[in-house]
């Protein structure tokens, strides 16, 4: 499709790079004022180590995202697929700890 558009490579990892990094900032947001919002019964459940490394894993991945649209990590589609496979792992993580998370009777 982008050569029937004759659409530049970096035309196109920019955006998407910064595409990535905003929603990947976006997830940060997300599992942070889903954590405030819990009671403080249901937020005991919750490891601090977990939400802190899911946390920093995203704010981390975003920051190499950006670095990437820039062009100072190479190459762009390598860091575009990595910024979506951890996504996808911290969904599981988080899918996980949704599911099989029980407070202690």
């Amino acid at each position: 499709m982008l050569v029937f558009f004759s659409v530049p490579e970096p035309a196109v990892w920019k955006p998407s790079l910064l595409i990535l990094a905003t929603a990947t900032l976006a997830d940060v947001l997300l599992v942070l004022s889903g954590v405030w919002r819990l009671s403080p019964s249901e937020r005991a459940v919750l490891k601090a180590l977990v939400v802190s490394t899911v946390v920093a894993v995203l704010c981390l991945m975003a920051a190499v995202e950006l670095l990437g649209a820039f062009g100072i990590v190479r190459p762009a589609a390598a860091v575009f697929f990595l910024g979506l496979l951890v996504l996808l792992a911290v969904s599981t993580v988080l899918m996980a700890r949704f599911l099989f998370a029980r407070p202690a009777d």
